[in-house]
């Protein structure tokens, strides 16, 4: 039998990590019946699952193996079938030791509430993918709901979404909420603001003067898809669209992909 990864219901893990297991597993002791990734650890507000297991990977040293035990909460590579998934754990008929520069994600685990400012960490350590911050401030429990499941949704597509809201949203997360403020925005420097309400559409329009190329789009739950507004209505803030409830994955992600890319001019101001 081959190696294969043991995974828990609700954990996730990014390939890097993946990678960085596999090392590990090469290098370990015959005794050792496979190599865990946890959750364990610094956990910004404001990052998301892959940005973690990135960035702790680089500032790690590399696949070197840390305690051993027969059972943890996480997702672990073992060999030949010798570990197995019991009450939600992963137990094997040998030690399994951890390896700290590879990271699992547990969907189900808990957040800070209320969420914290984010911190500058949970930007990509790579530019190719977008950051996209969905912020309410008013406690409309559906448009939350709308938003991360758009988080969750966009995040294995590439666009490194967020959310931030008063209070955690609930329901599985692939990323760590974040407090609805301005030094939020001021941390994540999010290519693209969704605003779900009025009062986080005037404080996404406020920060995102100090954001360089940072653009707005609000959430209507009146508009049925996508409106994209015409230069001439664009407004100081770098508004540039409406999205409504129906709005698809697909279409969402190719409209923020392409508002990410800019170039992000402002309309000049006659006078």
């Amino acid at each position: 039998m081959s190696d294969a990864l043991v995974t828990p219901d609700g954990w996730i893990i990014d390939e890097v990590a993946v990678d960085v297991l596999r090392a590990a597993l090469t290098a370990a002791p015959d005794d050792l019946a496979g190599v865990v990734a946890t959750g364990d650890g610094d956990r910004p507000a404001g990052s998301s699952y892959r940005v973690i297991a990135e960035r702790r990977t680089a500032s790690s040293a590399g696949a070197a193996l840390g305690p051993r035990a027969r059972s943890w909460s996480g997702v672990a590579l073992v060999r030949d079938g010798r570990a197995r998934v019991e009450n939600g754990v992963v137990v094997a008929d040998a030690d399994l030791a951890l390896v700290p520069a590879a990271y699992a994600h547990d969907s189900n685990g808990a957040v800070s509430d209320p969420p914290v400012d984010a911190r500058p960490e949970g930007r990509p350590p790579f530019p190719r993918r977008p950051v996209v911050l969905f912020i309410g401030n008013e406690g409309h429990a559906d448009r939350v709901a709308w938003a991360t499941a758009m988080c969750n949704a966009l995040v294995p597509l590439d666009v490194e979404a967020r959310i931030a809201t008063p209070t955690a949203p609930p329901g599985p997360q692939l990323t760590v909420p974040c407090a609805p403020t301005a030094r939020t925005i001021q941390a994540l420097r999010p290519e693209v603001v969704v605003a779900l309400d009025e009062s986080a559409g005037r404080l996404a329009s406020g920060a995102l003067l100090a954001v360089p190329r940072g653009v707005g789009v609000i959430f209507d739950p009146t508009t049925f898809d996508v409106t994209m507004l015409p230069a001439s209505r664009v407004p100081p803030g770098r508004l540039r669209a409406v999205v409504g409830p129906s709005v698809d994955v697909a279409t969402l992600r190719e409209l923020l992909v392409r508002l990410s890319a800019g170039p992000h001019v402002l309309v000049p101001v006659r006078g």
